[in-house]
């Protein structure tokens, strides 16, 4: 009785650290990126602080607020027609 033995390759994969690395470096980027946006500390005063999205009034706030702000105190979000005004002003201020 005779048997054929069967070719067997096996396969090598090669990792390059230097990709892992800027993968993973990427990654992180991307991260801080969204949390950069996310947050309310784009501008920020004596009490008051903007974000993209947000702004917040602290109790102990400076007035007048920036851009002609309501003082009520606590984060609210920022509408469309005062998101137009402030883009305009500073268009303007060019």
């Amino acid at each position: 009785m005779t048997t054929k033995s069967s070719p067997h390759m096996e396969r090598i994969v090669v990792v390059r650290p230097l990709k892992v690395i800027s993968f993973l470096c990427c990654c992180i980027t991307i991260i801080l990126l969204i949390v950069c946006l996310a947050s309310t500390f784009w501008l920020e005063t004596d009490g008051y602080r903007q974000g993209i999205w947000k702004r917040c009034v602290s109790a102990d706030a400076s007035v007048p607020l920036p851009y002609n702000t309501p003082a009520d105190v606590g984060c609210s979000h920022i509408t469309d027609p005062e998101r137009e005004s402030l883009t305009s002003a500073t268009r303007q201020g060019q």
